[in-house]
């Protein structure tokens, strides 16, 4: 059994498509060849993608959602395991998750803090990620694609059913709209909520069951308040006993909330850190290449 990205890569415009295939270590070493019984190409990523959001997605995004905005990014990861069936070893490839993408600029909520726009602040936006296990694999993969494109930050829209997730989990996203110094972070540690989720207690799936903690709605207000909901329409009430189907007839963060990872602290140097990992990564490599 080995663990593997398949990755469709459409960022450049003016060049074909790629697919490349990527083992699940570090430096996330590429694969030389499609070993598995299927055809790598648009179809095998739309296939497994469908699939995928029926089971991994379900309870938290549409099936039908998902297949919408195929169209409107640029860069699926798959993260699956490959495995050998059958007297001829056949390889099968099963998806456990997927990321869909693109690139975008974040001049637009730069500027709400009094700040010229930025051309050069380009980051990766996650549209979608869904995974039947952690999706801990595929958030390394994309910080290690940002970081080799030169990208300033990483930015998602959290779902109210995984509020707690991101920052629990120290993947490194905040909740803030913009990575500028003047730009305001709520903060998750010390919180209420922080200390309900100690207790891992679950959050509703169901779209008719209510959220009833008190800590968790207390967080949303303040989320909300702080103008981190993508929609910010409609007449929101984060009264007690709310469900899924309020938050999402009243534009309740039925969108997510605003999380960003920032790559480049202001005065644009990329963290000292990350050049010595990179550095440590090329020598790998090249005493890899000495033994061969």
């Amino acid at each position: 059994m080995v663990f593997r990205f398949y990755v469709l890569n459409k960022l450049n415009a003016n060049a074909p498509p790629t697919i490349k295939s990527y083992q699940i270590d570090a430096p996330f070493t590429e694969v030389i060849g499609f070993n598995i019984e299927e055809a790598v190409n648009e179809k095998f990523f739309k296939k497994h993608i469908s699939e995928l959001a029926a089971t991994a997605c379900a309870g938290n995004v549409r099936p039908g959602y998902v297949l919408e905005q195929y169209d409107n990014n640029k860069f699926f990861v798959l993260y699956g395991e490959e495995t050998l069936h059958g007297r001829r070893n056949k390889r099968i490839f099963e998806s456990h998750g997927f990321v869909m993408g693109r690139l975008i600029d974040n001049t637009e909520d730069d500027s709400l803090y009094g700040a010229a726009p930025q051309p050069a602040n380009k980051g990766f936006y996650i549209d979608i990620i869904c995974s039947k296990a952690s999706g801990k694999p595929m958030l390394a993969y994309i910080d290690h694609v940002a970081a080799s494109l030169g990208l300033s930050f990483i930015k998602l829209n959290a779902l109210p059913t995984v509020l707690g997730y991101y920052p629990k989990r120290d993947f490194g996203f905040k909740f803030r709209k913009s990575c500028l110094p003047a730009a305001p972070i709520v903060p998750f540690e010390g919180t209420a909520f922080e200390a309900y989720l100690r207790t891992r207690p679950p959050l509703p799936k169901d779209s008719y069951e209510a959220y009833e903690i008190k800590e968790y709605m207390d967080f949303m207000k303040i989320l909300h308040a702080s103008y981190l909901n993508k929609k910010m329409k409609g007449n929101c009430n984060l009264g007690a006993g709310i469900t899924k189907k309020d938050i999402k007839d009243g534009d309740c963060g039925e969108d997510g909330y605003t999380m960003m990872k920032c790559l480049v602290p202001a005065g644009g140097r990329r963290r000292t850190n990350r050049r010595r990992t990179n550095r440590r990564r090329t020598n790998r490599r090249r005493q890899t290449r000495r033994r061969a």
